[in-house]
């Protein structure tokens, strides 16, 4: 099993600086990060499914479990972000935990259709910032479940990172 730091670092227009490792970030920089954003930083761990190269989650069975780290400072977060899916059945749908720091914001079951970009706001922050999670390449056949799976953080509405956790694979289980 191979491990391997994931790292994005952003910088603001000021100062210049925009490197990306493994990880997707726009580019340009928003010259809206009006709020003094210094660094950011989101690294997260790789264990990739055999599936997806790319994957920074760790899948058993009908269940994947993913997770980055998500640090900036200008808003006093360092923190573990951690997501947990379950697909129990096409007709079940998924159940989805989003967890910070080994806090649950949220717990929910929903149906696979209903997959798609949420938001959550970050409990305890100083600032607006919320961490919204998004679905994407969202795909059911033979009671299997495949898609990707990324978290944007936003402070005061403005995008400020983008970690990709990659793709996974799932057959349902059966509930």
């Amino acid at each position: 099993m191979k491990r391997a730091v994931v790292k994005i670092e952003i910088g603001s227009k000021d100062d210049g600086l925009i490197s990306s490792a493994m990880g997707q970030i726009k580019y340009p920089a928003r010259p809206r990060l009006r709020i003094g954003v210094k660094r950011v930083r989101v690294s997260g761990y790789i264990n990739p499914d055999p599936l997806d190269k790319n994957s920074k989650c760790e899948c058993a069975h009908h269940s994947c479990g993913c997770c980055v780290h998500l640090e900036a400072e200008i808003i006093e977060l360092n923190s573990k972000l951690c997501t947990q899916v379950t697909y129990l059945s096409k007709s079940y749908g998924i159940s989805f935990i989003l967890d910070l720091n080994d806090k649950v914001i949220v717990n929910k079951t929903t149906t696979v259709e209903e997959l798609s970009h949420k938001c959550y706001n970050v409990p305890q922050s100083k600032r607006v910032v919320q961490i919204c999670v998004g679905f994407y390449k969202v795909e059911e056949s033979n009671n299997q479940l495949s898609c990707c799976l990324e978290a944007i953080l936003n402070v005061k509405n403005d995008r400020i990172a983008r970690a990709v956790f990659g793709c996974f694979h799932m057959p349902a289980s059966h509930v």
